[in-house]
């Protein structure tokens, strides 16, 4: 059988709100790279919006995704050392 996840990715403050303006840029580029360098090669992320991303997961089954969702958290706060204030919201809908 063949799985799929696909996973909206979004980045917010501790209340739930998006990024303030002048970090956008910055953060959405450090999720980006945290993407680029958790996923697989045959994994495809876009942007979708100024503080979300949408990633398609072949080959991942529903129980697998606490490990994806894992993955990326882990490359990202790598690079943001003390930013709590900055939350990873996923969201995962099987294909």
């Amino acid at each position: 059988r063949f799985y799929a996840q696909l996973v909206l990715i979004s980045l917010s403050d501790q209340y739930g709100y998006f990024i303030e303006l002048r970090e956008r840029d910055f953060l959405a580029g450090q999720l980006k790279d945290s993407l680029k360098s958790s996923l697989r090669s045959s994994d495809i992320y876009i942007q979708y919006s100024c503080c979300q991303f949408l990633a398609v997961i072949p080959d991942a089954a529903p129980e697998h995704a606490s490990l994806v969702e894992n993955r990326i958290k882990e490359a990202f706060y790598s690079r943001l050392p003390g930013r709590s204030d900055i939350v990873l919201i996923f969201s995962f809908l099987p294909l």
